[in-house]
């Protein structure tokens, strides 16, 4: 490789964005990812037969599983590869007598094999940040520079290498797996792959549901019912299929679909109207510390209004883009006010999915320089959010700061204001831009 190709823009920032990431990876980690430690030594010590049935052998936050397959996937390697790795160490600290036994202390410790388990979030990140370049380039490819900034944007983002290096989390996979299910939608016009890539992210996480309204109308005003109809065929026969070798009574049709909704999306969040997000709730910072099934109207319950809150913001972005079909960068602009609306508005958040909003309303931001503005703003309070729930390192004034609930309420305010500038931003622009495409 040449000097000057490794001293372009794109190859240095490539180069800091792994380098930020191995400088934290092995430092901390969430309590969360104990419980990815335990999955993968389930896997292998005791095999997939009921596998969600059977409880952890290691119980952490919870005593069975509740990520999908395909995450539980995503981790398994790395326990083996843990063994592998400390067991070659260990075989060259007792016969070389001139290797570091420090190495093999340092493997010893349970954030080693925690660093190891971040790898696919943190891959991820260069996934999400490669795919939105592309898409970049494709929508303005006049506009070189713009490519090696979203990557920037992305891969020297405090809140992603915090979240997927530090944190341990793995939002950055099922977003990643979402744009690459836009991308080829959308760019390449393979549709039908689109729907394996997009059954993959749900088989990660749930949060890529916030997206589906939103992506199903534009994949229909494009592509045509037929074709719809057999990506959704595809897709779930493939969720199905992705449920079986972990069934307790293989073959059992409703299984997969009932044990998501009970084992997994049920599970998923502690249960208070807000779990230290900076949403439209903590306006009132009380609600941090009361259940989403607490009686707000009459019978109606905190997590039943918020649902219809959210719900409603996300009928009427599809509503407003199925009646314009203003092109690729509408699409964009809706699906994260889609994420936004959830994040504001439904209960049961936590901090971390304010992370949800930031790529894709990167797009439109690189073009837009009002979006641009949002975009910081809301990466800023992003990042906030994210130290006040997993303060490492601790700075004791700063945590409290966060904390208190004037900062609680203007930054949750600030949020509602950016969600509302963005969401007549989206409106303004599909009355534009109905009669062309972006």
């Amino acid at each position: 490789m040449s000097l000057k190709k490794m001293m372009s823009p794109f190859f240095v920032i490539i180069l800091l964005g792994i380098f930020i990431r191995l400088s934290i990876m092995f430092v901390d980690f969430s309590f969360d990812v104990l419980n990815h430690i335990s999955w993968a030594k389930d896997v292998w010590n005791r095999g997939l037969y009921a596998f969600y049935e059977t409880r952890s052998i290691d119980v952490y936050g919870t005593e069975y599983p509740n990520y999908p397959p395909l995450a539980i996937g995503l981790f398994a390697p790395f326990y083996p590869l843990y063994q592998w790795l400390f067991g070659t160490f260990w075989q060259l600290n007792l016969t070389v007598p001139a290797f570091p036994s420090v190495v093999v202390i340092f493997m010893e410790r349970l954030h080693f094999q925690a660093g190891l388990m971040k790898i696919p979030a943190i891959l991820s990140d260069f996934g999400l940040a490669w795919i939105l370049a592309q898409i970049t380039e494709k929508l303005y490819p006049k506009r070189k520079h713009l490519k090696v900034l979203v990557m920037s944007l992305i891969l020297l983002h405090p809140t992603f290498f915090y979240n997927s290096a530090f944190f341990g989390q793995i939002d950055s996979i099922p977003l990643f797996l979402m744009a690459l299910a836009v991308y080829f939608s959308f760019f390449v016009k393979k549709p039908y792959w689109s729907f394996v890539i997009l059954t993959a992210a749900v088989l990660v996480k749930p949060t890529v549901f916030v997206f589906l309204p939103v992506f199903m109308i534009s994949f229909f005003s494009r592509y045509g019912l037929k074709t719809t109809l057999k990506g959704a065929v595809i897709s779930i026969l493939l969720f199905w299929l992705a449920f079986q070798p972990m069934a307790q009574k293989p073959g059992d049709p409703l299984y997969p679909f009932i044990l998501y909704k009970e084992g997994i999306l049920d599970t998923q969040s502690i249960g208070a109207v807000t779990n230290a997000a900076y949403n439209a709730w903590a306006l009132y910072p009380p609600l941090f510390f009361v259940p989403a099934e607490t009686s707000l109207i009459g019978s109606i319950t905190y997590g039943t209004v918020g649902t219809i809150i959210a719900g409603g913001f996300i009928l009427a972005l599809s509503v407003l883009y199925w009646k314009n079909r203003s092109g690729k960068l509408s699409l964009f602009i809706a699906l994260s006010l889609c994420a936004f609306a959830s994040f504001l508005f439904l209960t049961k958040m936590h901090e971390r999915y304010l992370i949800l909003i930031l790529p894709f309303l990167l797009v439109p931001a690189v073009k837009y320089r009002s979006i641009m503005y949002a975009w910081g703003i809301l990466s800023l309070i992003s990042f906030l959010n994210l130290y006040k729930s997993w303060s490492v390192p601790k700075v004791e004034p700063i945590v409290q700061a966060l904390s208190s609930d004037p900062i609680v309420i203007i930054l949750s305010a600030i949020n509602v204001l950016l969600f509302l500038y963005v969401f007549r931003f989206f409106v303004s622009h599909n009355q534009k831009a109905s009669s062309a495409a972006d």
